[in-house]
């Protein structure tokens, strides 16, 4: 079964900011998966927006990678 845009961009989130330990920042893992679900949510809508769609874990993870470095 194929994943979601919403769960692609969900994971991706949470591995990313894991591996920036982005985690260890929030007062409770609750709170982090909460953080990673919004972002989420405007990875996949940003992605669908542009018409071009996530077309795996990969390119998700490649869009997190993105939008943090646009941040700093």
């Amino acid at each position: 079964m194929a994943k979601s845009q919403m769960q692609l961009a969900n994971k991706a989130w949470r591995n990313v900011s894991k591996n920036y330990e982005w985690h260890t920042h929030f007062p409770s893992k609750k709170a982090w998966k909460t953080f990673c679900r919004e972002q989420a949510k405007y990875t996949a809508l940003d992605a669908i927006d542009d018409n071009d769609p996530l077309k795996g874990y990969s390119d998700a993870e490649l869009r997190v990678q993105q939008e943090i470095m646009d941040w700093f």
